[in-house]
């Protein structure tokens, strides 16, 4: 805390933080839906499986979630196969993606959604425009959001007990900053 303190140096206070999912997988009965397309390489190029022409997905996840496009009750929803069957799959606020290996788009759940006897379930998400793309979903991935430190905390430690910081932050966007700004990890 106190070298973040000395880099910050009087500049705005911000940090990036890496939240988690408000679902964790062991709400969902040890169901982690997160999926991440896995990238196949040799050396520095690129390896693409085909099967009969069309591209071929690898999943670095517990399930092969495919969805498509669809609308419910007129909100942008995508339509979800390969879930577990019968339970709570995606709660309000959580991140949802769907990416066909060469665009992947993002939105937020909209209502509890559960998933039906054949692991099916349709996700009404906060999406100003429809999905224009099927294939890979992953439901409940952490974000990245960076927050702006309302205060620097200090903490007094006695010689006998732990000790903790209480941090005080707002979120911001990179528009709010005439100069928008350079991130730099000390730590990484």
């Amino acid at each position: 805390m106190r070298m973040l303190n000395r880099l910050w140096a009087g500049r705005p206070q911000l940090v990036r933080v890496q939240a988690c999912s408000s679902l964790w997988p062991v709400g969902r009965k040890g169901a982690d839906l997160r999926s991440n397309i896995l990238e196949w390489t040799e050396g520095d190029a690129d390896l693409l499986w085909t099967a009969g022409g069309n591209a071929l997905l690898w999943n670095e996840g517990k399930y092969a979630l495919s969805g498509t496009p669809s609308t419910e009750s007129g909100w942008h929803s995508l339509t979800v196969d390969g879930l577990p069957p019968s339970q709570v799959i995606a709660r309000p606020s959580e991140q949802v993606s769907v990416t066909d290996g060469t665009v992947t788009e993002t939105a937020y759940v909209l209502t509890l959604t559960r998933s039906d006897a054949m692991g099916a379930a349709v996700i009404r998400t906060d999406k100003a425009s429809a999905f224009t793309v099927s294939g890979l979903v992953g439901i409940g991935h952490s974000e990245n959001i960076v927050f702006e430190a309302l205060g620097v905390p200090r903490s007094v430690r006695s010689a006998s007990s732990d000790y903790g910081f209480q941090w005080d932050f707002r979120e911001v966007f990179e528009d709010e900053y005439a100069d928008g700004w350079t991130e730099v990890d000390p730590w990484g």
